[in-house]
């Protein structure tokens, strides 16, 4: 029996989405909070977070659907009342901690049978008991003079005079922990105070010295010294405290982390900022430690995480009294997409310049966002590295609140710490602003992370727009768009200048309101230019204070050009080879290169077969373009190629006709044919009258870019089984 069937010289993917649930969000409201029951990091131990620090989630869902393979089995945090005595209600309790909470909440930690959580969930002096689970960092990636890293520029810390970057090393009086990986202590770029290690089982082994990078990437961003080599930080030279919480995998235990917020805690006469570009599942113990953390006066900047989800299911990024913090991509250290680039990491695509990254939490809970891709910072062994992810735009802000401490002084209470919160959310660029980024995928726009002084602020000519087709003698119409990001209104003087022709109306006195842009118009008198390109330059004078006078001119190329009429067909889109008696799509690219809107007809011919759509009618503005579709029904094969001939139509008074016309040639061939006659396949390879399989068939119609006509001609009778 004979069945035909049409195969087409290409694969066929099947591409399988995995859906994320929609969730309520949790709001910071000072008070009362809810912390969803989430289950999200896969693998069981510390050496498969490492897992989660490279590629995120090992599957897609609802948190509430995943695994709950991140708890660590029989390992518990036990948090107390605060009139409790740790040790007193562990020996109550014949239980023996491995490691215990003073400071940040009252409480420990430690592997316990079923009935000793049982009885520690009866006890009055006991306020929760949760699974202990595991904690990785958010880091996606895989110089013999100073260099000033995008993510420092584009939030202006060299702008800041208590940053004091001027490549004087003035060793700024602050403190901040890095809660990570630990910090190289020698680092030459680095100015490394001390450390504390609370990694393993009991919390409490090993060196506080960084094992796998992630914390001594981190620290440069925050702090690294102000001097002539590497790297500067957004608080260069600030004195850097290592809380060791993570091994060398980037993972380690909640119940670690949350001691290292202890001692962070218990030295809060000492330490200002806390960083924890780090995270796991929501965990109301390790918030109510941050919580305490805070009102004893540290101010924490924390990662938002890299799960293209909502902040809200993960600590600390779902905990008060923490700056939770986004990613962007900027590339050049500049507002405006000046540098789009594309960015390949384990997740997704980053796509574009001044942009949210797409591998980004977001939510409600994201307070700000900070550069977070391709970020430039001090590694282990003495050296620099490039790596990405909100881990990276954590540090960014921690360095802020230095600064701005240094400014406003150390607070020393809840009230201090939130008050620094407060100004750096207030001091950020508007995100839909010029000087802000694009694809947030929320509704809550967080602002970008800025840290100018007091009273700062910037003008900029952000574009000059002149018409696509000036015509000598034209009164033409130049567009200059301004932006102003800073905490005042500013009143400038804007001018545009022509390199030849006047401008009646330069200059231009305008107002603008903070972080708010306009448009000014002016007119360029052509009249008895010559025909050839000029230069306009708009530029904006504006009063002592403007942090950036480079963007404060613009300049463009606009054509002055003689009235004219023209049309053209600019392309004619066939294959070169096609089958008889077919119908080929054809497509051709009418073009007005004129100063004058046309409406015009576009035909197309062939020296065989037939033509369906022709003529058609188009109407074209000048310098503009538009693809027309026609069918053409082939032949009969020949040996002699078909000429197609798409012609436009001449318009009166055309200056010149040609370009009205293009032709192509186009090969008109019989269809293949391939014969399936054998179920058997003995691996030949070979496709011919004797032998040729299914297999071999598909071989070969791949190897030919025409479609292929596959008949079947195999024994009748039952079922047949095709080899593979």
């Amino acid at each position: 029996m004979l069945l035909p069937l049409i195969v087409l010289a290409s694969a066929i993917v099947l591409l399988v989405g995995l859906g994320i649930s929609a969730a309520a969000l949790n709001h910071r409201d000072g008070s009362m909070r809810r912390f969803p029951r989430t289950k999200l990091l896969s693998g069981g131990a510390v050496a498969f977070a490492v897992l989660f620090l490279l590629f995120g989630p090992a599957s897609g869902g609802h948190p509430e659907a995943a695994a709950d393979s991140d708890i660590i089995p029989g390992r518990y945090i036990v948090v107390l009342k605060k009139s409790a005595s740790p040790s007193a209600v562990a020996a109550r309790q014949g239980l023996r901690p491995q490691v215990v909470y003073k400071s940040a909440i009252r409480g420990f930690a430690g592997s316990f049978s079923d009935e000793a959580v049982r009885r520690l969930r009866a006890d009055p002096s006991v306020l929760s008991v949760e699974p202990d689970r595991i904690v990785t960092t958010y880091d996606l990636s895989a110089s013999s003079s100073q260099v000033l890293p995008t993510g420092i520029d584009r939030v202006d810390a060299d702008l800041n005079p208590a940053a004091k970057i001027d490549g004087v090393d003035d060793q700024l009086d602050v403190d901040i922990a890095i809660i990570d990986t630990g910090i190289q202590p020698d680092h030459p770029d680095l100015r490394v105070v001390w450390g504390v290690s609370f990694v393993g089982t009991d919390c409490a082994g090993g060196s506080w010295a960084d094992d796998a990078g992630h914390g001594t990437h981190v620290a440069g961003i925050a702090a690294a010294i102000d001097n002539s080599i590497g790297v500067v930080g957004m608080a260069p030279g600030a004195r850097l405290w290592a809380v060791k919480v993570l091994n060398q995998d980037g993972g380690g235990y909640m119940s670690c982390v949350i001691a290292g917020i202890d001692w962070v805690t218990a030295n809060a006469a000492i330490i200002e900022v806390a960083n924890m570009s780090l995270g796991g599942p929501s965990s109301s113990a390790m918030c109510q430690a941050i919580t305490a953390s805070a009102g004893a006066g540290v101010v924490y900047a924390v990662a938002a995480g890299n799960s293209l989800m909502d902040a809200s299911f993960f600590s600390p990024a779902n905990c008060p009294d923490v700056l939770t913090t986004s990613a962007i991509a900027d590339f050049d250290g500049q507002p405006g997409g000046l540098n789009p680039q594309t960015v390949e990491t384990p997740l997704c695509t980053v796509t574009g310049d001044d942009v949210f990254a797409c591998f980004s939490n977001y939510g409600s809970l994201v307070d700000i966002a900070a550069p977070g891709v391709d970020i430039y910072s001090t590694s282990i062994g003495s050296g620099y590295a490039t790596h990405g992810g909100t881990s990276m735009a954590s540090p960014h802000v921690a360095g802020a609140a230095a600064l701005d401490i240094l400014v406003n002084g150390k607070p020393t209470d809840a009230a201090g710490a939130a008050a620094v919160r407060g100004r750096l959310i207030a001091a950020g660029a508007n995100q839909d602003g010029f000087f802000g980024f694009s694809g947030d995928p929320d509704d809550y726009h967080e602002p970008l992370l800025l840290v100018w002084p007091a009273g700062a602020y910037d003008v900029a000519v952000t574009a000059v727009t002149a018409p696509p087709v000036i015509i000598q003698g034209d009164l033409a119409q130049i567009d200059v768009s301004l932006a102003n990001q800073g905490s005042s209104s500013q009143t400038l003087s804007v001018a545009l200048a022509a390199s030849s022709g006047t401008v009646p109306d330069s200059p231009q006195t305008v107002t603008l309101e903070p972080d708010s842009s306009t448009t000014v118009s002016f007119t360029w008198d052509t009249t008895g230019l010559p025909l050839a390109d000029y230069t306009l330059t708009a530029t904006a004078t504006t009063a002592t204070g403007d942090m950036y006078p480079a963007n404060d001119s613009r300049s463009i190329t606009a054509r002055v050009r003689a009235a004219e009429h023209d049309v053209a067909v600019a392309e004619l889109r066939a294959p070169s080879v096609a089958l008889e008696e077919s119908q080929i799509p054809i497509y051709v690219v009418a073009a007005n290169p004129g100063t004058y809107s046309e409406t015009f007809s576009v035909s197309l011919e062939a020296s065989g077969g037939s033509i369906e759509g022709s003529p058609q009618e188009i109407t074209l503005a000048p310098l503009g373009s538009a693809v027309l579709s026609f069918t053409w029904y082939t032949p009969e094969a020949s040996p002699v190629p078909y000429v197609l001939t798409a012609t436009a139509e001449p318009v009166p008074d055309e200056v010149s006709i040609s370009n009205n016309s293009l032709a192509v040639e186009v090969t008109v061939a019989t269809q293949p044919t391939i014969v399936v006659n054998s179920p058997a396949d003995p691996g030949s390879g070979a496709c011919d009258a004797v032998e040729c399989t299914l297999r071999e068939a598909i071989i070969s119609a791949n190897a030919d870019p025409l479609k292929e006509l596959i008949w079947f001609d195999i024994p009748a009778g039952g079922p047949q089984t095709i080899a593979p």
